[in-house]
């Protein structure tokens, strides 16, 4: 959250805002403007924020409390993005340098390039190269291969989340009309706006439930 996040007692350094979208509406207000200013509360007097890219609209937000906080503001912006699903790998180049992310996903570009922008601040920022090679986040367009079968996995639990997952999908040489969906959602998100962004892209959907989910009946409605 930000402004009440107890974590914002810390007198950081560096504030990183990865995103903003639409996710704990309860805590943090039902538009995108208030959740950016509750978000922007953990930016620090006189201490830089990294931000990702963000819509006009809310970096003038952002941009308003850094001013008003004399906060330096930094906004960085990835080149050249490859993807190539064979290596399950991520190439870019961040400030005329190249770098390659053991992950698929232009959003998992973006995060990266917020790490090295902020290690470059820190002055951590030797070997960095190498790390990101290693480092793989589980259920991030990560990728099995079952018998003669693929299983993507994706921890997608809101419309920003499903718009990136299916941005990577229709891009891999896995999108087939005839692939199948198996979904579970949190009771509390916005399942109807996720369901008909996932809808036209599954022959056939499987409705999983655990606890806290949507039952699948009322899931069943809006697919």
């Amino acid at each position: 959250g930000g402004l009440k996040d107890s974590t914002n007692i810390i007198d950081a350094g560096l504030s990183i805002i990865t995103s903003v979208a639409k996710d704990h509406e309860k805590l943090l207000g039902n538009t995108l403007e208030e959740i950016a200013f509750q978000k922007a509360g953990i930016i620090k007097k006189e201490k830089p924020c990294v931000l990702g890219q963000v819509s006009p609209k809310i970096l003038k937000i952002i941009e308003d409390i850094c001013i008003k906080e004399s906060a330096p503001l930094i906004v960085p912006v990835c080149q050249n993005v490859k993807l190539d699903f064979l290596k399950n790998e991520t190439e870019f180049t961040y400030r005329n340098k190249k770098y390659i992310l053991n992950m698929l996903g232009e959003k998992a570009v973006q995060n990266a390039t917020l790490v090295i922008s902020a290690s470059n601040i820190l002055g951590f920022n030797k070997g960095l190269k190498n790390a990101l090679l290693k480092i793989a986040l589980p259920a991030r367009f990560e990728i099995k291969k079952i018998g003669k079968n693929y299983l993507i996995q994706d921890g997608a639990h809101n419309p920003a989340a499903i718009k990136e997952f299916l941005n990577t999908f229709v891009k891999s040489p896995y999108f087939k009309q005839e692939n199948i969906l198996v979904y579970g959602v949190n009771a509390e998100k916005d399942y109807k706006t996720c369901a008909k962004l996932l809808n036209s892209y599954f022959k056939k959907i499987c409705l999983a439930e655990f606890k806290k989910s949507c039952p699948k009946e009322k899931l069943k409605k809006y697919f």
